[in-house]
Parts: C-alpha cells; structure tokens; sequence
C-alpha cells in the first residue's frame, strides 16, 4: 500500500507557515566545543561510500582543523537552529555535527531538496529512453489537458525542471498567509497533483520564472505515466539501492503520486551520498547512475527559456550570483539542491567539496555566504591539488566506451618516475615534478589500438607552464581547453592549473581524434585549476609578439646555470623575430648579480662587454662572437635580448622591452 500523508498533512502546512525548535544543552554549549566536530583518521584512499562513509583527520584532504572548527563553531551557533551538518573532503567526512535529539541515524525532512533528486530521476528516466527528452508537452501525459488551443499545451518537461510553466502560482515565505499560498494550499488539499493541473496558464511558458514547489509536482505525474511506478519506487530502483541509500521514506498525496517538490526523508550522511554522486558526475562505483550530459545540463541555466540566472533543472546554480557573493571566495562552479528552513546540500567540484546542512531555522537564518567563506578558508590553498588517489579514481572512471582500461592506473613519484619515461624524467624532475598518473586504454574489439594518459602534477601553474611551453612547437593548432593547449593529430597537451596533461593515441584517425579530444575535456574539466597566475605571461608585453612563443625556465634558462625563474619569448621587429627573455630576482641586489655574471660570460665566451646607457636606459652589451645580447636590470628584473645579429636592433628592441615592462 502505498505512503499516504494522513496525520502528518496538517502538521506539514503548519511548520511551512511555523517552525519551531527547542534549543537543548548540547547546542547551546555548541560554539564553546566545536572542535569535537572535528573528524580523525586517517586518508585512505579512493573508496566509494556506499556501505559507509570513511572520517579522516581535515589535514589528510588539505584542510586546516582549526580554521574548520570555526566554520563549525558558526554553524552549530544556537540562533540558527542546525539539527546536523556534514563537510565531505575529497570523498571523506572531515567534520560533522548533530545537535540536540537529532543524530546521525534520524532522518530529516528535505523540503525542496527533494526537487533536485525529482531533477535526477527525470534525467535517469530520459537516459532509459523511458522519457524521449525535456521537450515531451506535459499535455501528452495528462488527460486533463488537451493538446489543442489550450496555452497549457506548450507546457514541456523543461518548462517544470525551469519553474517557467507560467501556470497561476503565489507563494510567499516572507509575508505568510495560508489563504493565499498556494503551496499550504496544494498540500492541504490532499491531492497535489490534482492541484496543479487545475491551475490556468497567465504567462507564455518559457517566458517568466516563478518559484512555484507546484511545477515539480506535475514531474510526478510524468514519470509515475512514464515509468509505471511512481517516482518514490523509481527512485528506490534507479537511483537510491545503487548509492546505498536503503531507509528512506518519501511521502505521496491521497492518489499514490510521490510529493516530488518535497517531503522526503533522509539521514544528513544519505543526503551527503546524493551529494557526492553529483559531484562524480553521476558515476558511483562502477556504474553511471545518472548521465553525465545529464548531471552538466541541469547544474546550469538553460539559455533557451527566460528564467533566473542562478537556476538550473531544479537545481540553485552559479552560487556566486545566487548567494548575491560576487566578491567572494565562492567558486563560480558550485551549485546547490536548498529547501525552506535552512536545508541545503551543497557541491563545489573545483574544490572537491560536498556540504551538508539540515536546520528548522526560521527568518533569515544562517548566513550562508560566511559559512561556505569559513569553510573555504580551512582549504590550505598551498596545497589546492586533486589528491592522487582521487585522480586515478578519475581516470579509470573516464574509461571511453567502447575502451578498456589497460591492467591499472599507475601512479609515479619523482623517486620511480624513469620506470616510467626513463631519461625524459630528468625534464619533469627539473621543474620539481610532485607526481604523474598513468593510463592506457585499448579498444575493446583490438587491442592493438591504444590511448595513453600522463597527468604530471607539477605543483605550480608556473612549473607546469613551463614543461607545456617546453614541449610544444610554435606551429602546433590551438584548443580551448585548460588555460591553454594544442594538439599534433590525435594526440592533446594541456595546461590545465598545476597539471600538465599528455593524451597519445596510437594513430591519426577521425575516431581516434575524437576518442581523444572526448577524454580531454573530461580529465581538464575533473583537474582543479587553483586560479594561481603564471606571473610572467602577465608581465611580458602583448605586442607584436609571436603567438605560442612564451617559455619558462625554473633553471638553466638560455643555457645558463645562473639563470633561474626566467622567462622568453620572440618579437617581431619588422619582418625579423627576435628573442627576448625575462627573469624575476628575490631582490634589486640579485638583479644586479645576475647582470654581472652575464658580464662574466661574455667575458670568457664572447668577444667582450660594453656598458653604455640609451634614452636614459643603462644597458650591457655582450659581444657573443657573431650576435648580440643585450641586458638591462629594472629594479628585480633582469631582462634583454639575445643572438640578434645586428647590435642597433638588439639595443632598439632592448630599449622597447624596457619601456613596456610595467611590473617590478
């Protein structure tokens, strides 16, 4: 038989208008023992918590435990009434909190969380072909409303997952008056299906977003017609026994049809597992539970309807926009499933960051800007990579289809990293590589066609800049992938933050290319990028100079063992291309070593030095036997040019660098 909201119908409208909450002494004493939120244990690697989540200590996921414990001590403050809050770190709960009577096994009412989960199982349904696309006319599924003249027969899936029905709707959390609020009103009525589809069309769907908790609700009807269960027992099937989810109680109306916009019940860990699913892009395990496509398509705003811009398919996207924090740490990538009364699950990918809250706060409640900010800030940034064992977790899960994983992903250390590349490691060991992690796939019908992945983590942008730059020709097509990349064939290189990407195929084929450029975007788009900037492309001129030229030098740069943490680059001068390079000293005194040893070498290689000044600039001339180079210091800089043939151009193109450089 199937859950019918009896006794709890009346109760439901009245904490929607009202909710209260007794503070016990455990949460009044809260902010004075935060650190006892505070997780132990150990990193153990790339595990799925499917059975049970795993605690580690925050410094074993790149978290400082004491600045966490402030984000806790906020969030656990008795004035916003938190019943349980979880922070999940690189696939381990790194603190957690329950308060009061509520514990970690009690279940929690989602309010409009559940509409996002409503969002997965559309996608799941469509990704079964049991639902053609969010395109389906909603009319076709009712037959309270017919698909003639009737403005309601434009109503489509997308137009319900977008809030854009524009069918009659008022809802009113602010000013609450039961009489009015169609949401107290639906629910009082028993049957809320029932309910919507006797609302009047007032706007051109697609035209105008209304928050309205009663266009999901017609999603229920969807995919009860659709699937021949209702949205509760496909969800049971489909989605909750894969991630683990198995005590879950989820209510319907009178009729049987699930309360998709609410009323679902889960523990905070269960919530979590929502969550983290998510945040693998649907995958868990083995298995790809909701697409992909899916999982990007409905955690951004759909361009081709005029709705909020901080709204997905029933998912609060953009947080910086939808938090009003455009001026905060706050990434741009993080999106969020939030229900009334302060429910909130929160997924942030750049930071492999799950977070969940459950609350009865009433009014304005917690601030959420300052508590992601808090929780944000126990990030150590020094340290913003992706863990290892996470990566490779990543690959074997980017296996193509079609492909199979060659043996295992293997991981290497700057100590073992020849049994890999042999001699080429002593290029990566020269700008202080942290570690690469290898793959290869091979065709499922032919072995004998493989791709290699080598993702170098090189603990800079900067370093891995420079082993990006070092590698690739001048001629070589672009790609807009990473911060930057480019491709010979069918194989991908790519910048990407602190990782420089490696992609090989065995051939140059039209399938082999997009095989390639398919798990491209998918590595780059799983790697985080710490935002950090590579200094010297910022400081090197724009003008007139050659595209892709740009190179960084930890050490020996120019063939000089004096020469550290430069840069180089070509200039067009006329028709000529003439090599510059750039390089920043701790201090105006280094500077001014760095020159004399120039001075030194050219002394003993050259033909000699000459130290004169031009338009104001002092500048030293080498003589290398043939060409010039020519070298200026600007306060910490030492910059210049080198192997011009004719000395009045190499002082000309010297003295424009000097001019245009702006940074010290």
């Amino acid at each position: 038989m199937k859950r019918i909201l009896e006794s709890r119908l009346i109760p439901l409208a009245i904490l929607l208008v009202i909710a209260s909450c007794s503070i016990s002494n455990a949460a009044q004493n809260a902010s004075e023992d935060a650190e006892k939120y505070i997780c132990q244990g150990k990193n153990e690697g790339v595990y799925w918590p499917t059975k049970e989540w795993k605690t580690a200590k925050p410094e074993e996921v790149g978290m400082n435990s004491r600045k966490l414990a402030k984000a806790i001590e906020y969030a656990t403050d008795p004035r916003h009434k938190t019943d349980g809050v979880a922070i999940i770190k690189n696939g381990y709960i790194v603190a957690e909190a329950y308060l009061g009577e509520f514990q970690k096994d009690t279940k929690h009412d989602s309010y409009s969380l559940a509409k996002s989960f409503t969002s997965a199982l559309v996608g799941i349904a469509i990704d079964k072909g049991l639902i053609s696309g969010v395109d389906e006319k909603l009319c076709e599924y009712f037959d309270e409303w017919r698909c003639d003249d009737d403005m309601r027969n434009k109503i489509s899936i997308r137009h319900a997952l977008t809030l854009t029905t524009g069918l009659k709707w008022h809802e009113d959390w602010v000013n609450i008056d039961p009489a009015t609020n169609d949401t107290i009103k639906m629910v009082y009525s028993r049957k809320f299906l029932g309910y919507m589809l006797d609302r009047e069309t007032i706007h051109e769907p697609g035209k105008f977003f209304t928050f309205s908790t009663g266009d999901p609700m017609l999603l229920s009807g969807v995919i009860s017609k659709a699937t021949g269960m209702n949205a509760f027992e496909f969800a049971r099937e489909n989605l909750f026994q894969h991630i683990g989810i198995s005590s879950v109680r989820w209510d319907s109306d009178s009729q049987g049809y699930t309360a998709t916009p609410a009323m679902l019940h889960l523990t905070v860990r269960d919530y979590a597992k929502f969550g983290y699913l998510y945040l693998n892009k649907g995958k868990w395990e083995d298995k790809q539970i909701v697409s992909e496509e899916w999982v990007n398509i409905s955690t951004r705003t759909d361009p081709s309807v005029r709705m909020w811009k901080a709204y997905g398919y029933l998912w609060h996207v953009n947080l910086p926009l939808r938090l009003n924090a455009k001026d905060s740490n706050i990434p741009a990538d993080g999106y969020m499933a939030e229900g009334i009364m302060g429910q909130n699950i929160i997924i942030i990918p750049s930071k492999d960051l799950v977070i969940v809250k459950v609350a009865n706060s009433q009014g304005r409640g917690m601030d959420l800007v300052k508590f992601l900010t808090l929780v944000l800030d126990a990030i150590d940034e020094g340290n913003p990579a992706t863990s290892p064992k996470r990566t490779a977790m990543m690959v074997e899960s980017l296996t193509p289809k079609g492909w199979e994983l060659h043996d295992t992903v293997m991981q290497f250390t700057p100590e073992n990293l020849y049994e890999q590349i042999n001699g080429r490691a002593e290029y990566y060991l020269a700008y202080d590589v942290i570690g690469m992690t290898f793959a290869s796939f091979d065709k499922s019908t032919d072995d004998s066609i493989f791709i290699n992945l080598s993702i170098y983590d090189m603990g800079t942008p900067t370093n891995a800049f420079g082993v990006f730059s070092g590698e690739r020709p001048l001629e070589a097509p672009r790609l807009k992938l990473g911060r930057d990349a480019y491709h010979t064939g069918a194989n991908h290189y790519i910048f990407q933050g602190q990782y420089y990407i490696q992609i090989t195929a065995a051939d140059n084929t039209d399938e082999l290319r997009q095989v390639c450029m398919d798990l491209a975007e998918k590595v780059t788009d799983f790697l985080q990028d710490s935002g950090q900037p590579v200094w010297g492309l910022t400081a090197l001129p724009e003008t007139d100079r050659v595209p892709q030229s740009v190179q960084y030098f930890l050490v020996d740069a120019l063939g000089l063992d004096f020469m550290r943490d430069t840069y180089t680059a070509k200039y067009y001068k006329g028709k000529i291309a003439v090599s510059i390079f750039l390089s920043q000293q701790d201090s105006p005194e280094s500077a001014q070593e760095t020159v004399a040893k120039f001075k030194e070498h050219a002394n003993l290689y050259g033909k000699g030095v000459n130290t004169f000044s031009e338009d104001g600039v002092e500048l030293v001339s080498c003589d290398m036997d043939g060409s010039y180079d020519v070298v200026f210091q600007k306060g910490r800089l030492v910059a210049g040019v080198t192997e011009v043939k004719d000395k009045g151009l190499a002082v000309e193109a010297t003295i424009d660098l000097w001019k245009q450089l702006q940074t010290e």
